[in-house]
This record gives structure tokens, sequence and C-alpha cells, in this order.
């Protein structure tokens, strides 16, 4: 991921292959505005025949809110009087619903990201596109 203005639209690329057909297929969000990405590799490699349980998306407003809030202690900066703390993101919180939260759950890690689009390639086969 690589931004290099403020302009810039974050996206995110995950493959996957289906252990049957062998076939790949490619998910891209892009407009990503937050990610949180839990993994045990130990448990993933254990897993290596079938590592994807589940990809879902959400609108939950709640869980949205949630997401982007519990990372605010992670970013490591401080914000100087007469800035407000929640000045970043702020204008994120009041266009939230222009988001969706994208969870990928592995055996072994789970990966979430709030993204504004999403598409997907099946080996060939065509082609969903999102919001």
């Amino acid at each position: 991921m690589r931004l290099e203005k403020k302009t810039d639209s974050a996206k995110i690329d995950f493959e996957f292959r289906d252990d049957v057909t062998g076939r790949k297929k490619l998910l891209s969000l892009s407009g990503c505005a937050n990610l949180r990405w839990l993994t045990d590799f130990d448990v993933l490699a254990s897993n290596w025949f079938a590592q994807t349980e589940k990809a879902i998306s959400l609108t939950d407003i709640k869980k949205m809110r949630k997401l982007v809030l519990a990372q605010v202690a992670h970013w490591h900066v401080r914000y100087m009087p007469p800035s407000p703390e929640d000045k970043p993101i702020r204008k994120k919180l009041s266009s939230i619903r222009k988001f969706v939260l994208f969870r990928i759950t592995f055996f072994g890690g789970t990966v979430e990201v709030l993204a504004k689009k999403f598409t997907l390639k099946a080996g060939g086969v065509g082609r969903v596109a999102g919001p």
C-alpha cells in the first residue's frame, strides 16, 4: 500500500485460490480508510489446505465507528490545543455511511478493512463490482 499525496486512495488486494478448481480469485478493496489485521501464522500454516473461512461485508454504522475509534490509541500522535483530538477522523466519522466494513476470516486470523469500493475477479469468469 503506497500513498504519495493526500488525495490518493489506498487500495488493498487479496488473492485467493479455490482448492478444488485451482482457480484464482482477486478481491480488490479501494478507497480504504482503516485496516485491522490479526493473524497467528502458526495456526494459519497448519491449515494450509483451507485457510479462508468466509468473507463478509457490513454496513453496520456502530461496528464501523467502533473500528475507527479503537485505532486512535495506536496512532502514536498527540494533537496540541487548540486542535481537537478527534480532528483527523471527524470528517471520516461524519461520512461513515459512504464506507463498507469488509471482514475476511481465516482459520488463524481476521482482516477488517473499511473501504468505499470493491471488485471481485474470479479466474477469467467475470467481474462483480460494488458501491
